[in-house]
């Protein structure tokens, strides 16, 4: 049971275009053991979510954020450093788990909440 979440962060680290090839692969170590076609059912079911899934707002890199670097910057008032991509980076993974926030509007809110909490 995977969450959509996590199918996001895996079409994400492996990319849209080569996740089937992976599910694939998958698929074909699964039945080359000789077990017959055990565990390719969730293969089926995870290639289904991915395919639901984009067909939404798929946000798998910063680059997709609706608030960039810059942004960030002027919010917290610092210099370009890796304090503004562990912000980033904390912003993507909000947005992996919940696309709705993928607005300049919610990701400043969680912006000037972060610099607030430090």
């Amino acid at each position: 049971g995977w969450t959509d979440g996590q199918v996001r962060r895996l079409i994400g680290r492996v990319g849209l275009g080569a996740v089937d090839h992976l599910i694939s692969f998958r698929r074909a170590d699964l039945l080359g053991r000789g077990t017959g076609d055990q565990g390719t059912d969730f293969l089926s079911g995870l290639e289904d979510r991915i395919e639901a899934l984009s067909r939404g707002p798929l946000v798998t890199n910063r680059g997709d954020l609706a608030l960039d670097g810059r942004k960030v910057m002027a919010i917290l008032d610092r210099p370009p450093g890796p304090e503004v991509g562990k912000v980033l980076e904390a912003l993507l993974d909000r947005v992996i788990d919940d696309p709705e926030l993928n607005t300049e509007e919610e990701l400043t809110a969680l912006v000037r909440m972060m610099k607030e909490e430090g």
